[in-house]
């Protein structure tokens, strides 16, 4: 009997921790689909912004003359081409004309509105202004291959750019802007509009629009199960998206409102009652009865993107869906177990002993991804569904983080976790050595290359940067464009960060030279890259917003390395340093005194030094043991 009421006890709590360990992994792989969603959110509607921001630098839109609007157009059919999210991209002019072209390939709506060649693939609408003020349109359509097929003749035209709320919005302020959801004028569909005015001529704009049914035609690919579902809200709780592409933005109902009776009417009234009640930005998850039936509901808000910025992406499944295997299998178990006791005993023992190695395994990569070790293991698999399951969110959490670490300094990330620094929003005073670098003329190589040329290039040389800051122990705060702000001595102490500064900056160096004759052999522009290095007494610590922090440095030795490299420019040097580099350094370096200069933000002037090389000829190797030996 004794063996009996255990066995009855411990067939008892494996159901019941089953179940617990079910639960746990469906709400684990709910957070997973819904940041994996937002992920791809961001990237896939990321694009369109991208191409406005290209755009706002470029030349091209400068000018909307008759002989320009070939490549104009060719430019703006490009853009078209980089996204399929974009349903049209259009400039606007501070006289008043206004140069659109739509893809009616992609789109009927505006072949049926249009009535053009059946071949044509874009349409380019024109708006000038004569001489006398007169505002006439035309439309002209070219085929897939850039060529011109027909033009309408031009018609008196009210519509006015500069009338637009995107066109206000955008000229008042220097960032990318969104309008709210709005029908289009031709097509009557619902969209946005991304907008944002031109770098260097502040009165031309920039825009693209972006249609929601391709929202809700992407939501409709990112389900989890059949029956679940995924809402997107705006920043004032109003249904923008939906999975089921049912409609798009809802009737807001304030009063005598009827009772919603549709299971996703109800899904969608509990999902906004739960934004609601959150901070903005907020996220989490939550389990919701409705209709007798239980679901699990993650609320992840929308930002790093200007599409719906600050709005929430609800993603809703039923627990049956995500669980139903593992209660299959739980029952299954319980029955057998009632059926033949003494087997289900032995089986427990057995499938408890697999359980403790499965577990165990799965605890020492979870352990693993605590320390940030994102190296490929071998997945844990096992005949419990349960412990699959969760051998499988282990893994997809690896690779989640794993994609995360490519926007977050893994290094930085292990190093502050490893001395113990990280207790929220503090930081203390330490010495710590400043190397801040810039490419010369870098906004010239984007006007003049293509953005996937640029991005392709800047990649290379930033792996070659990271490579090198790593390699002698120094950590990189931040890339800021073609900019790298790296620092030495925190968050880990070195006694030699000075040393090891100056090592690098001479690395790079020597690295760039062999990069830019790469560059040279494929006909690419050069990475003129110059540096300034400065050491200091600086705050270190972790700032920020209480959902988000950064590691950075702040302080006069941060400013004074920032100055130094500018620097470059006029004495025409490299590597600037100053004399409490010059003074601090421990290994043989040649500095050539260049006197004292004023930099911005500072009263008093910096004695600053060119780093030349290594003296008598050392080399890095020769620096390299030196610094060993002093570690």
């Amino acid at each position: 009997m004794l063996l009996i009421a255990t066995s009855a006890v411990l067939i008892g709590l494996n159901f019941y921790q089953g179940r617990r360990v079910a639960l746990a992994s469906a709400s684990q792989e709910m957070r997973i689909f819904s940041e994996r969603i937002v992920d791809r959110y961001r990237i896939v509607f990321g694009s369109a912004a991208l191409a406005v921001e290209v755009a706002s630098s470029s030349e091209v839109v400068r000018r909307p003359e008759t002989e320009d609007q070939g490549t104009l157009g060719r430019f703006l059919q490009r853009l078209l081409r980089s996204s399929e999210y974009i349903d049209g991209a259009y400039v606007g002019y501070p006289t008043g004309a206004f140069v659109h072209v739509v893809n009616v390939k992609k789109n009927p709506l505006w072949r049926a509105a249009l009535l053009g060649p059946d071949d044509a693939a874009f349409a380019t609408r024109i708006i000038a202004i004569d001489d006398q003020g007169r505002r006439t349109s035309r439309w002209e359509f070219i085929d897939a291959d850039g060529r011109w097929l027909a033009s309408t003749d031009p018609q008196p035209a009210n519509y006015d750019p500069r009338t637009r709320p995107w066109y206000l919005s955008a000229v008042q302020q220097a960032s990318l802007v969104s309008t709210a959801p709005y029908h289009m004028a031709t097509t009557d569909e619902l969209g946005i509009t991304l907008a944002r005015r031109h770098s260097a001529y502040g009165t031309i704009v920039m825009g693209v629009d972006v249609l929601l049914g391709t929202i809700d035609a992407f939501l409709s690919t990112q389900l989890i199960t059949p029956s679940s579902r995924v809402f997107v809200f705006d920043a004032s709780s109003r249904l923008i998206a939906r999975s089921d592409q049912i409609s798009a933005i809802e009737a807001q109902c304030t009063e005598n409102c009827p009772p919603i009776q549709s299971e996703s009417g109800r899904l969608i009234e509990r999902a906004r009652a739960v934004i609601a009640g959150i901070e903005r930005g907020g996220s989490g998850t939550w389990t919701l009865p409705v209709n007798g039936r239980d679901y699990l509901l993650v609320i992840s808000s929308i930002s790093s993107t200007p599409l719906l910025e600050g709005g929430h992406i609800a993603s809703i499944a039923p627990v049956s869906d995500l669980t139903a295997a593992s209660e299959r299998l739980l029952e299954q178990g319980l029955m057998l177990s009632a059926v033949v006791l003494a087997i289900g005993v032995l089986c427990a023992f057995l499938v408890a002993s697999r359980m403790s190695r499965s577990l165990g395994a799965i605890t020492a990569q979870a352990h693993g991804l605590r320390r940030f070790e994102l190296g490929a293991t071998k997945q844990v698999r096992s005949r419990i569904a349960e412990i699959s399951q969760l051998g499988a969110a282990v893994s997809a959490a690896r690779e989640t983080i794993s994609t995360f670490g490519l926007y977050v300094p893994k290094e930085l990330v292990r190093r502050i976790i490893g001395s113990r620094e990280f207790t929220g929003r503090t930081g203390k005073r330490q010495n710590v050595t400043a190397l801040f670098s810039d490419i010369m003329d870098f906004t010239t190589i984007c006007e003049r290359h293509s953005a996937e040329d640029v991005v392709s290039m800047l990649s290379d040389y930033f792996d070659l940067f990271s490579e090198i800051v790593q390699r002698r122990r120094g950590v990189i705060i931040q890339f800021s464009g073609d900019a790298v702000f790296a620092l030495w001595n925190a968050p880990q102490p070195d006694d030699l960060h000075i040393d090891r500064a100056c090592l690098c900056a001479l690395e790079l160096k020597s690295r760039i030279a062999d990069f830019n004759a790469n560059q040279r052999r494929r006909g690419a522009p050069e990475f003129g890259t110059r540096f300034g290095i400065h050491t200091g007494a600086v705050v270190v610590g972790s700032v920020g917003a209480k959902d988000r922090f950064q590691y950075t440095a702040m302080g006069d030795a941060v400013n004074v390395a920032s100055r130094l490299e500018g620097l470059n420019k006029e004495f025409k040097t490299t590597i600037l340093v100053s004399a409490a580099v010059a003074a601090g350094a421990r290994s043989s370096f040649r500095f050539r005194p260049l006197g004292a200069v004023h930099v911005k933000g500072r009263e008093e002037e910096v004695d600053a030094f060119e780093l030349c090389d290594a003296r008598e000829n050392e080399g890095f190797a020769g620096i390299g043991k030196v610094v060993e030996s002093l570690s």
